[in-house]
């Protein structure tokens, strides 16, 4: 919000009839706000009135580069828009605009000191520009005049002394954005100016305000020639009651042909308050050499320093004042060498020095004519070159690391940092142990923590690099699993491209969020994982950032670093190698296939047994595109070899779950750690053409050996889904039809060996298994059943079958629906006839209510129904004589 009365047009243009105007602040951060004027009136299709002028008022002297401000006339029609004019000649050119647009203010740049400069304000709206708009003048201070408004970081300005403690306000202010403050007391508060040369036309000009609620507070121009005696010079300056900035203009003509001190004076003479001092200009500022300045840091003979450091001095408080600062750095102990020409302190070096060498500094302040004597000359030495050649591996045996730096800043497009020496800790990898890598309790609102390595070479593009490292992500204090909660939650690894002088998110090699990042962030393993990010597109001098954030108070988790690598990328592959068989291949959905692939480098696969060095893989896809797009891969283990070849080889199918269709597949090999290439069927590296992937087919499993039984035997797990391709369907209810070896209650114990099946209470569900049936021919189907109530309708077993594993294609009946009870296992069976070849499913429906707790099966099978007695009877006829029916017989 501005700070002066500013005019606020609102077009209403969109609005008719009877309607209410209400004016809402919003967090005016304890600042007051002030509308007055609210006027509402009809648009005329006139352009507006001239501007007024708000500062520099007219032929004022000012600072240099003034902030220009105007106000829209009171009256006349609403303003669009303002054209600025600015020259040094009168009236300023109006061809081209300085500035166009909606605010009542610019900041000027680039203007010579001790310059008239003349301005007009044009505004205007849709209906033209205003006419009659005034031109205004300023002059810009000249060099070496007294000039103050307080924007310097320290406090008071250089030349300037404090003996009345004042101190520098950001709250109040006339020009730009500080001021100089006192809250008074009785007695005079001194401010005092550098040593001034003082003639007939002399005059101190200045701002002034209080905001105190009273007319106690006084100001007191006075001066002195020694900064310790002073005399009062014009009235005494009463200020107004909580009133605006108001310029003061003191005359020092009856002092000219001197050189003296001023000071601003400021006291109360009743109550307390606040006094505000802006905008000082003066005279001459006399012209003497400077006393030595006193330099603060680095420390004389300091060790282990930046090769940027940045050097810092206070400016002595006597003598003459400066305007620029020589420093002469370089490795002699008398520095001859001028390093830099600055304006202030500090300064940060530029161009960095050299690691490992000790270096000496002074700094000669100089004014406008005259520069003084030299400080006193301090050495610092450069801490050793800290920068890594890769290949290295960082640990995190002790930490922080050397040369390793801790720092808080958000990750955002330009990173601003603040020092840290906590955040990044050491621990035990995943909370395994106390010592050995380092970790970050994510967590809170106002985590932004950055691990930062040393600076690493990466060289001159000749050679390519990789970053490994391992990461974990654990809830806090454990070794369990994180807490999912942390949707704002992340983890990134940003490079520096410039050895540290900036970080930007901008350069970030990879990222962990809950967002929209591939890598997600809550899924980073509790025990922990290996990361590879590829370097090979960076060179020179960089370091790296780990980040960890969290802005957001809900889950609290550990992350870990730990193994850093930078490692070279080798270039090294084997001669040759290939896909050699088999060229295509079909299984069913329960067996596997094995892939073989053969591979030569000479002096490495002709000795005897695996070769040194060499990795290989069977990969498969659903595409039949370039193996080098493929995700799914299968480690090869070594097979045997084959004259001057290894042979690998590695099964796909079952192993993989890999469901009904058809598949591509392909070799895949890495040789000391180099780029992995890819072998195709039968001559040598995957081409697509010549040397192409294997075709795997995938069918359905099918039984198609009889007899078949089942009596969940083999392949299952205790409390488990039944496993050996039975497919489930529910009709209702939630659970599965379960294996089971160890539950004996509510009759569930196996009707024959260590296993059978079970379905809980309030379920229907079905069980399928496929066959392969030849039609014409009458199969029998046999089980057994039992539950743990005595009512055949609370529990019931059906069986058909048909063409697919769904309860909707069980057209055919083989038994029909059955109720069982308890006791003994009851029998289930019955004959069916296929009426063409074909792959059949078989399903098993049982349906249990809320009764009983359990149906317990077991002992399926199926088998060809025999065309012969499965017994004989011999001999093939007894006589027993003469039997008496109702009498027994001996």
């Amino acid at each position: 919000m501005p700070t002066v009365w500013t005019q606020i047009v609102i077009d209403l243009s969109a609005f008719e009839n009877s309607q209410y105007i209400a004016f809402r602040t919003i967090d005016a951060d304890g600042y007051i706000l002030y509308i007055d004027d609210v006027t509402v009136e009809e648009i005329q299709d006139i352009a507006p009135e001239p501007a007024t002028i708000t500062f520099p008022t007219n032929e004022l002297v000012t600072l240099n580069n003034p902030l220009l401000r105007w106000a829209p006339s009171l009256n006349g029609e609403p303003t669009t828009g303002y054209k600025l004019y600015v020259s040094t000649t009168n009236p300023p050119p109006t061809a081209v605009a300085l500035y166009e647009g909606v605010a009542n203010s610019f900041q000027t740049s680039g203007l010579t000191a001790g310059t008239q400069y003349y301005w007009q304000v044009v505004p205007y709206n849709t209906h033209g520009d205003a006419i009659g708009a005034s031109v205004w003048s300023f002059t810009t201070i000249a060099d070496g005049y007294l000039a103050e408004s307080f924007e310097s970081v320290t406090f008071p300005p250089t030349g300037w002394d404090n003996p009345g403690n004042w101190s520098k306000s950001n709250s109040q202010y006339f020009d730009k954005h500080a001021s100089a403050s006192k809250l008074t007391t009785a007695t005079a508060s001194l401010l005092s100016t550098p040593m001034v040369t003082l003639t007939a036309s002399s005059k101190l000009d200045f701002f002034a305000k209080t905001i105190s609620d009273n007319n106690d507070q006084r100001i007191q121009l006075k001066y002195s020639t020694d900064e310790v005696n002073w005399t009062d010079i014009g009235a005494e300056i009463s200020l107004a009651s909580a009133g605006p900035w108001a310029p003061y203009s003191i005359d020092l003509s009856s002092l000219a042909g001197n050189d003296y001190y001023l000071a601003i004076a400021a006291y109360n003479i009743g109550t307390s308050g606040s006094v505000y001092l802006d905008h000082v200009i003066g005279p001459m500022i006399t012209l003497f050499a400077p006393d030595p300045v006193t330099l603060n840091a680095p420390s004389d003979a300091a060790i282990d320093q930046s090769i940027t450091p940045i050097l810092s001095w206070t400016a002595a408080a006597t003598g003459g004042v400066p305007t620029g600062y020589k420093i002469y750095l370089d490795e002699n102990p008398n520095p001859t060498s001028l390093y830099a020409n600055v304006a202030a302190s500090p300064y940060t070096v530029s161009p960095a020095l050299s690691y490992g060498t000790t270096y000496y500094w002074k700094v000669v302040a100089y004014n406008v004519t005259v520069h003084g004597a030299a400080s006193a000359t301090r050495s610092f030495t450069t801490r050793a070159d800290p920068t890594l050649i890769p290949d290295f591996t960082e640990t995190f045996t002790t930490f922080p690391p050397a040369n390793w730096t801790r720092a808080q800043g958000l990750l955002e497009a330009a990173v601003t940092f603040s020092s840290s020496t906590s955040g990044w800790i050491a621990d035990g990898f995943a909370n395994a142990g106390t010592t050995g890598s380092a970790k970050v309790n994510i967590y809170g609102t106002s985590r932004k923590e950055w691990l930062i390595s040393p600076p690493i070479n990466l060289g001159n593009d000749a050679k390519d690099y990789r970053l490994i490292f391992d990461l974990a992500l654990t809830a806090f204090g454990s070794t369990n699993v994180p807490n999912p909660t942390g949707t704002d939650d992340k983890f990134a690894v940003v490079i520096s491209t410039d050895n540290g002088a900036s970080w930007s998110s901008a350069n970030t090699l990879q990222l962990w969020d809950n967002n929209s990042s591939t890598s997600v962030y809550n899924s980073i393993s509790n025990t922990g994982e290996n990361v590879v990010i590829d370097l090979s597109p960076y060179s020179g001098l960089v370091q790296i950032g780990f980040y960890g954030e969290s802005t957001v108070d809900n889950a609290n988790n550990d992350l870990f670093v730990d193994n850093v690598t930078v490692e070279e990328i080798s270039s090294s592959t084997l001669s040759w190698y290939n896909l050699p068989w088999p060229d295509t291949a079909t299984i069913n959905e329960s067996q596997n296939e094995t892939i073989f692939t053969r591979c030569w480098e000479n002096g490495v696969t002709d000795l005897p047994g695996a070769g040194t060095g060499i990795e290989s893989w069977i990969g498969y896809s659903t595409d039949n595109s370039n193996p080098n797009t493929w995700t799914n891969w299968v480690v090869a283990t070594y097979n045997q070899d084959v004259g001057n070849y290894d042979e690998y080889m590695a099964d796909l199918g079952i192993l993989q779950d890999l469901a009904l269709g058809t598949y591509y597949y392909a070799s895949r090999y890495r040789y000391l750690d180099g780029p992995f290439t890819y072998g195709g069927f039968s001559g040598g590296a995957w081409d697509g053409n010549t040397n192409v992937s294997g075709v795997l087919t995938v069918n359905e499993f099918t039984v198609t050996n009889f007899p078949y039984v089942e009596s969940f035997e083999t392949n299952n797990v205790d409390g488990t889904a039944i496993a050996n391709y039975w497919i489930q369907e529910a009709v209702s209810g939630a659970n599965n039809w379960t294996a089971n070896n160890t539950e004996t209650t509510f009759n569930r114990s196996p009707r024959t060996g260590s296993w059978n099946a079970f379905l809980k209470s309030s379920n229907n569900r079905w069980l399928f298994q496929g066959f392969t049936l030849v039609g014409g021919i009458s199969y029998t189907f046999e089980m057994y059943a039992r539950q743990d109530g005595p009512t055949a309708t609370d529990a019931s077993i059906t069986v058909k079958y048909g063409g697919s594993p769904n309860a909707a294609a069980m057209t055919n009946d083989i038994v029909v629906q059955t109720g069982i009870i308890n006791g003994d296992y009851q029998r289930l069976t019955a004959e069916f006839t296929p009426a063409a070849d074909g792959n059949y499913y078989i399903g098993i429906d049982g349906n249990i209510n809320g009764t009983p707790n359990y149906i317990s099966i077991d002992d399926i099978s199926l088998i060809v129904t025999p065309t012969t007695p499965v017994f004989a009877v011999s001999p093939g006829s007894k006589d027993f004589g003469i039997v008496k029916v109702g009498e027994s017989s001996t």
